[in-house]
């Protein structure tokens, strides 16, 4: 589930049990993923991380264990918040958090299990909030054809 937005934004949920090599990037633009969708298997995992000019924002549920590791270079910011370090140290299941952020910010949050379920746009049902998986190809055709034939 790596990202890259450049120029751009990026909203992704995970959906994978396990995290290897997993890497955002944001280059005057920023990506938002969501962790807290899918459960985690136990044992370590390791993100990458890298804002520029951008932010990135990470969203996990409360029973993770996260260890941020990394560097704020030039007026850059990397943020942990909402961490119940008691909760968290006896999880099974440990992240590791890599960032560099350069006049741009990482920002990694955990949340309750009921807070999970809060939207980053509560205007948007959540159902069309993030991206599903390709299984439904008829309602992209139908988009299209409107943009095609000028609506």
């Amino acid at each position: 589930m790596s990202a890259v937005s450049l120029f751009s934004s990026v909203t992704s949920v995970n959906r994978a049990q396990r995290l290897e090599e997993e890497s955002f990037v944001a280059i005057l633009g920023s990506v938002e993923a969501d962790f807290t969708r899918q459960a985690l298997q136990p044992g370590d995992h390791t993100i990458s991380v890298v804002a520029v000019l951008g932010s990135v924002k990470l969203i996990f549920p409360a029973d993770v264990e996260l260890r941020i590791e990394g560097s704020a270079m030039i007026f850059g910011g990397v943020d942990h918040r909402g961490a119940d370090a008691q909760a968290a140290s006896s999880s099974q299941t440990r992240v590791t958090v890599k960032a560099v952020a350069v006049f741009g910010g990482v920002e990694v949050l955990q949340v309750a299990s009921d807070e999970s379920q809060e939207r980053a746009h509560p205007e948007i049902p959540a159902e069309e909030q993030y991206a599903r998986p390709h299984d439904e190809p008829a309602a992209y055709e139908g988009v299209t054809r409107k943009i095609g034939q000028g609506e």
